[in-house]
């Protein structure tokens, strides 16, 4: 009986996944939806409503082990439909890049762009505030959460890393440590920011800076380990 569930509610969370795909397509893109899915996707008259729908079926899983089963299927699903319908994009089709996070659970603030090359996890554990950007190749590792608040940039290339291993186990247990980028903050190219780090306002780490501590705000930093350099200055004052 549990098996039966099971298999429905898969079937369920596909048959959403090819909703989102249905509406969301480009014109040269094929989609062969399952029997019935091209009349039910006939009857949504707008895109809201299919939007609706598609963030009904794609939430993500109940459960909060990353790495159940059940995640997994959910991250393999959503890897393949960013590869196929979000990597190749353009920089100024963010608005539906943007789409595509929110369908699968992501919180996107009003002009927050992923960029196509940018990798994110698990949408789910994203959370963009307005005039926000993930740059093209950032890899968004958010086994647990991650807080970009409004205004601030992540650079090309750079590392946001919310999960590692207890290395005084042996059986090296997982630990996933949220980040908050705070509002206005840089973090250069290829910058690595380590798990449960606090970014606070207006602060900088310069290009291939490392931080696994908290950094301060209006403050610059940089090298391996990043240390900080000078007061962020305001030149609109």
């Amino acid at each position: 009986m549990f098996i039966r569930a099971l298999g429905m509610r898969i079937q369920a969370e596909s048959q959403g996944f090819l909703v989102a795909v249905a509406i969301a397509r480009p014109p040269f893109l094929v989609v062969m939806p399952s029997q019935g899915m091209e009349l039910f996707a006939s009857q949504c008259y707008s895109f809201r409503y299919i939007g609706l729908i598609a963030m009904r079926f794609l939430r993500g899983p109940e459960t909060t082990d990353p790495f159940s089963n059940w995640n997994k299927l959910y991250r393999l699903v959503w890897r393949i439909c960013w590869f196929f319908l979000g990597y190749w994009t353009p920089s100024h089709l963010w608005r539906f890049r943007r789409f595509l996070l929110v369908a699968f659970g992501a919180n996107m603030g009003e002009r927050s762009d992923v960029r196509g090359k940018a990798i994110v996890w698990y949408p789910p554990n994203l959370t963009m505030e307005e005039d926000t950007i993930l740059a093209e190749g950032v890899v968004c590792y958010n086994q647990a959460k991650i807080l970009v608040r409004s205004g601030a940039i992540v650079s090309q290339g750079a590392r946001l890393i919310a999960g590692g291993h207890d290395i005084d186990r042996s059986d090296f247990q997982h630990l996933g440590k949220p980040i908050d980028i705070g509002r206005g903050v840089w973090v250069a190219s290829e910058a690595f920011v380590g798990p449960g780090v606090t970014l606070g306002d207006r602060s900088v780490l310069g290009a291939r800076g490392v931080t696994f501590r908290d950094l301060e705000a209006n403050t610059v930093y940089v090298g391996n380990p990043a240390m900080p350099v000078r007061e962020r200055g305001n030149k609109n004052e």
